[in-house]
C-alpha cells in the first residue's frame, strides 16, 4: 500500500492536520501548494456558505462575482506594469485543464504545432501535461508519441548558459515549427530547481526576437509561494500567458488561463467552455484570497518566515554535510537535496520517518527521488518553523 494510503487525515486548521487516529501533525504540503491561507480559514468558510446560499453554478453565464473577480485579478497581475498588457481571464477548474487551454490558444488557427517545453518540466497529468514531460511518471504514453521539443531545465547556475543556448539551437532548427514556449519558474516535481532571473531573461529575450509566445505555468508558485504574488513580478520577465490555480482559491478548484485578448480571443466559448470554471463559489473564495493577502499583509510575513527557514535549513546543512547534499529555495519553497548514494530509498525513508515524528511531507522529488519538498502554509507561526525544524535534525539524525 502507498504511504498516502496508509494515513486519513480527518481535519485540518492553520499549519496542521489531525489524522482519524486522534495524531497532530505539521503540515509541510500545503496540499501541494494548494492551501496557502492555511486549512479551516473562517474567512474564506463564510463567504463560501454565503454563497452557497444565493447561487452555485450557472455554466458559461456571466456573474457578477465572475465579473468583480475577473478585474480584481487583472489589476494584481498587471501591477508594476506600465500598460495593462494582460486584459483578458479564461476560467477554469484544475491546473491541467488551464495547460490544455492555454496550448488551444497558441495552436489555434497556427499552422505551427510543436512546443517546446523542458525534460524535467510537470505540467499535470492529463495526455496534454504528459506529453510536455519527460518525467517518469509519462511512460504511459510512448515518448514517441509526444508532438514537442525539450530542451534541458539548468539544474545549477553554471549549467544556465548551456541550457539558454541549447533553447537557442532548438529553435534556429525548428523555427517554422514552434508555436510557443512553456516553462515554470521553478521545476517541483523536477526536484526543487530555482534557476536565476538572468536565466528567465535570456529565455525571453530569444522568445521575443522570434516571435514565440511564452507560456508561464505560475499553477503552484502563484498566489505568494515565492514572496511575491506572482513569482514572475520578481523575474524580469512579461509572459504571453500564465496558467493559475492551485491557491487560487485555497482549496476550492479554481484555475485560469491569463494574457492578453490578442492572444485568448483566438478561442471561442465552445473551445474552452467548462461545467464549473468560474463559478460564483470559486470566484468568492478566490476573491477573499486576495482581499486577505493585502489585508493582513500576507506577503510581508512570508518574507520573515523564509529567513527563518532557510537558515535553520542551513545549519542543518553545515551540522550533516554526509547527508544533506543542498538546499533550495525561495519564499516558503524549499527543496532538501538528500545524498542518496548508500540508499536510493532515502527519500521515501525520510518521509515515512516525518510521519512518524510529526511531519506531513509530499512524497519525494526529482528523478532520483531524493528531494524533500518543503512548502508550509504561508500563515505558519514562527514557533511552528521552529518545531518542524527541530523534527528535521531529529530525522536526518537517525537516517
Amino acid at each position: 500500500m502507498g504511504l498516502s494510503e496508509d494515513i486519513v487525515i480527518a481535519s485540518g486548521k492553520g499549519a496542521f492536520v489531525k489524522l482519524e487516529n486522534g495524531k497532530q501533525l505539521i503540515d509541510l504540503t500545503s496540499g501541494a501548494t494548494v492551501t496557502n491561507l492555511g486549512h479551516g480559514n473562517r474567512k474564506i468558510a463564510r463567504v463560501v456558505y454565503d454563497q452557497l446560499k444565493q447561487l452555485e453554478n450557472v455554466y458559461v453565464f456571466n456573474t457578477r462575482q465572475k465579473i468583480d473577480y475577473k478585474q480584481r485579478l487583472l489589476q494584481e497581475l498587471n501591477t508594476g506594469l506600465d500598460t495593462g498588457f494582460y486584459d483578458d481571464i479564461i476560467f477554469l477548474s484544475s491546473g491541467s485543464e488551464a495547460i490544455d487551454c492555454a496550448v488551444k490558444c497558441v495552436r489555434a488557427n497556427n499552422p505551427r504545432s510543436k512546443i517546446v517545453s523542458t525534460y524535467t518540466s510537470f505540467h499535470g497529468r492529463t495526455v496534454t501535461g504528459i506529453q510536455l514531460s519527460r518525467l517518469p511518471f509519462t511512460n504511459l504514453i510512448p515518448t514517441n508519441s509526444s508532438p514537442h521539443l525539450f530542451f534541458s531545465y539548468p539544474g545549477r547556475i553554471d549549467e544556465e548558459k548551456n541550457s539558454i543556448a541549447e533553447f537557442n539551437d532548438l529553435v534556429i532548427q525548428h523555427k517554422e515549427d514552434i508555436c510557443a514556449l512553456i516553462l515554470e519558474p521553478y521545476q517541483g516535481d523536477g526536484g526543487l530547481i530555482f534557476p536565476s532571473a538572468a536565466f528567465f531573461r535570456g529565455i525571453a529575450k530569444i522568445c521575443r526576437e522570434n516571435g514565440i509566445p511564452l507560456i508561464l505555468d505560475e499553477i503552484q508558485s502563484g498566489f505568494g509561494r515565492t514572496g511575491t504574488m506572482f513569482y514572475f513580478q520578481s523575474l524580469g520577465i512579461l509572459p504571453d500567458i500564465i496558467c493559475l490555480g492551485k491557491a487560487m482559491a485555497n482549496g476550492i478548484p479554481c484555475s485560469c488561463v491569463a494574457g492578453s485578448s490578442g492572444i485568448t480571443k483566438r478561442l471561442s466559448l465552445e473551445h474552452y467552455s467548462n461545467s464549473f470554471g468560474g463559478n460564483p463559489i470559486a470566484m468568492v473564495a478566490a476573491r477573499e484570497v486576495l482581499d486577505i493577502f493585502h489585508k493582513e499583509e500576507i506577503l510581508k510575513s512570508v518574507e520573515k518566515k523564509s529567513r527563518q527557514f532557510q537558515q535553520g535549513l542551513n545549519v542543518l546543512k553545515d551540522k550533516y554535510p554526509d547527508k544533506l547534499r543542498a538546499i533550495r529555495g525561495r519564499g516558503l519553497i524549499f527543496g532538501i537535496e538528500l545524498n542518496e548514494s548508500h540508499n536510493h530509498s532515502v527519500g521515501a525513508i525520510f518521509v515515512q520517518k516525518a510521519i512518524e515524528s510529526g511531519l506531513l511531507i509530499m512524497p519525494p522529488k526529482g528523478s532520483l527521488k531524493n528531494v524533500i519538498k518543503i512548502s508550509p502554509p504561508l500563515i505558519i507561526r514562527k514557533s511552528t518553523i521552529a518545531s518542524s525544524l527541530e523534527i528535521i535534525d531529529s530525522i536526518l539524525g537517525s537516517l
